[in-house]
């Protein structure tokens, strides 16, 4: 069963939230979700052959490789973000040692060229888990702006 076909889900207004891994898979499923209203990737990568190849990261490289093939098959999501309808934010930290920032660029990169609307959030001086608050703050004002209040406000209160 979908998510969308569930009784309690309102199918005009799925949002996607990606954290790392979560993020990279959150990613590859925007063109496959239909009404999406919203994506918030946080700390992830999007074109894994060229994470692969530059990162000196050998732990991302055996995550990414397990079976140490010679010419992995990796993807990348860059040329179906021309496809996307939702609006994205993208958060990173400059100093992320786990997915350089590198990926939130070639993401932003693309989003600009193809003027899908999107932020682009950096978060100076710190690396892959990124502060809560800061975080927090960005997504509740990013979702503010495009999807509006989860909740239906009460004249009672």
């Amino acid at each position: 069963m979908k998510a969308t076909e569930l009784s309690w889900v309102d199918p005009t207004r799925i949002l996607l939230y990606g954290f790392s891994r979560g993020a990279v898979y959150g990613a590859a499923s925007v063109s496959r979700i239909p009404n999406m209203r919203a994506v918030v990737l946080h700390s992830g990568a999007y074109d894994l052959p060229r994470l692969y190849k530059e990162t000196p990261t050998q732990w991302v490289r055996r995550a990414l490789n397990p079976n140490g093939e010679e010419n992995p098959p990796l993807f990348s999501i860059l040329p179906e973000v021309s496809i996307w309808t939702a609006p994205t934010l993208i958060l990173h930290g400059v100093d992320d040692s786990v997915i350089p920032i590198n990926q939130a660029q070639l993401l932003n990169e693309r989003l600009e060229a193809v003027k899908i609307p999107h932020r682009f959030v950096v978060f100076p001086g710190v690396g892959h888990r990124l502060p809560v608050d800061g975080v927090r703050d960005e997504v509740l004002s990013f979702l503010r702006q495009h999807v509006g209040s989860a909740c239906a406000r009460s004249n009672d209160s």
